[in-house]
């Protein structure tokens, strides 16, 4: 799996995935935002939390797990603030073993 953090589109930065990573939902395209990498569902599979806004500007949130044909699926029933100039990564709150995301660096509100 290789990612591509940022790089920029019409003067703006972006945040982008490489083309080598499929999403069965459409690649997303976030800019002003981040990316983190870890196993949330504990399946031994590189999941991905996304944060940015999209190309009308709308704060996103969301997390994709990477199913066994190694494509990427976005996470059901979970809700997560919209955040952008966010930075995003992972943490084991309950220490049960698995990772939830953490949102730091809030700055959009």
């Amino acid at each position: 799996m290789t990612i591509l953090g940022i790089g920029t589109q019409n003067n703006s930065p972006i945040i982008g995935i490489n083309q080598s990573v499929e999403f069965i939902d459409g690649t997303p395209t976030l800019k002003d935002g981040d990316i983190a990498v870890g196993d949330f569902n504990n399946d031994g599979l590189n999941d991905i939390l996304l944060t940015g806004r999209n190309a009308v500007n709308t704060p996103q949130a969301a997390i994709y797990y990477q199913r066994s044909d190694k494509k990427f699926a976005k996470v059901p029933n979970i809700s997560l603030d919209g955040l952008y100039n966010s930075t995003a990564d992972w943490v084991d709150y309950d220490v049960d073993g698995y990772n939830v995301p953490q949102n730091l660096d809030r700055q959009d509100n």
